[in-house]
């Protein structure tokens, strides 16, 4: 299914979103040891058209690591964090996997993966995980608790021995459903999708990355005009000739969406939106910056990690 709407801004929302900008986009640049997810990812194709990526690759983590909530890669593709919001290596809580790749943006060439589980359960998953522009913290999401929880990193971009979580924030919401997917934008604020519902959520933070500067109201965005089903994770990026994208997955189908921007990070510009059933569960859809496509299927299909080129 696809459909496209008039390209030309239009302001779709009350109240007004914040503009995210200075031009930058969500997605990863170098930081840290070996670069981590960051901000402004410059994509070398249009990825508007979304019929031209074909599966070359799936990776298989649910007999081991228990499903593929949230994927991610540093800029170089040399590392990959992979959410598992179920129980897994005999385990009964869920974790952060951070693995370390021979391969750029092979996940299936890992020579060596840490995890990070701090309290949680398979009662309330933590299914999305991000991390500050500086890779000085991890952001977890869960959709249980609605809870955002703030770890800090010792060395950026690498969970490797990460303590507890130093804040853990309420992003709880009436009529919203449970959480889903949630990200850091490059102002610092939250941003939380619900899983349930074709709305999506930003909580301003008057302090970048400190959650207990979160307002106790959000500002919602209601995207039932362009989604007929629920958005879960996603990126934001800008394209070669400047334009910016919003590309994002969905709870429990195969649907992708393509959202053009007007302006980065602010939905409320949407120019045109694009949609596709790629075949394959796609709970979070990532673009890199080579132009490469990876699907999580969360934890259905055993946690199958998809990968597509065009």
């Amino acid at each position: 299914m696809s459909f496209l709407i008039p390209k030309k801004p239009q302001i779709l929302y009350a109240p007004m979103l914040a503009s995210f900008g200075g031009g930058s986009a969500r997605g990863f640049n170098p930081g840290g040891a070996g670069g981590g997810p960051a901000s402004d990812v410059r994509v070398t194709s249009l990825p508007q058209n979304l019929a031209a990526y074909n599966l070359i690759t799936k990776t298989n983590y649910g007999d081991t690591y228990g499903g593929s909530y949230s994927t991610k890669f540093n800029d170089a593709g040399t590392r990959f964090w992979n959410v598992s919001a179920r129980a897994s290596s005999g385990s009964s809580t869920p974790s952060v996997y951070q693995y370390e790749l021979a391969t750029a943006y092979d996940p299936s060439s890992y020579t060596s993966v840490v995890s990070y589980t701090t309290n949680w359960s398979d009662s309330y998953p933590v299914t999305y995980a991000d991390f500050s522009r500086d890779g000085a913290y991890m952001f977890a999401f869960s959709y249980g608790t609605k809870n955002v929880y703030r770890i800090p990193l010792a060395s950026s971009f690498d969970i490797t021995s990460a303590p507890a979580s130093d804040q853990n924030a309420s992003f709880d919401f009436t009529g919203s459903g449970a959480a889903g997917g949630g990200w850091i934008l490059s102002d610092g604020s939250a941003f939380i999708t619900t899983q349930r519902t074709t709305d999506a959520w930003i909580f301003p933070l008057s302090t970048a990355y400190d959650l207990t500067t979160a307002p106790s109201t959000p500002t919602r965005v209601d995207l039932s005009s362009y989604m007929t089903v629920a958005p879960y994770g996603g990126t934001f990026f800008t394209d070669s000739a400047g334009d910016h994208f919003w590309m994002v997955g969905t709870r429990g189908s195969a649907l992708v969406y393509s959202f053009e921007l007007g302006t980065s990070e602010d939905l409320t510009t949407i120019q045109s939106v694009t949609s596709r059933d790629f075949g394959v569960e796609s709970y979070d859809a990532q673009m890199t910056t080579n132009s490469l496509i990876f699907l999580g299927a969360g934890s259905s299909a055993a946690g199958d990690v998809n990968k597509f080129v065009r």
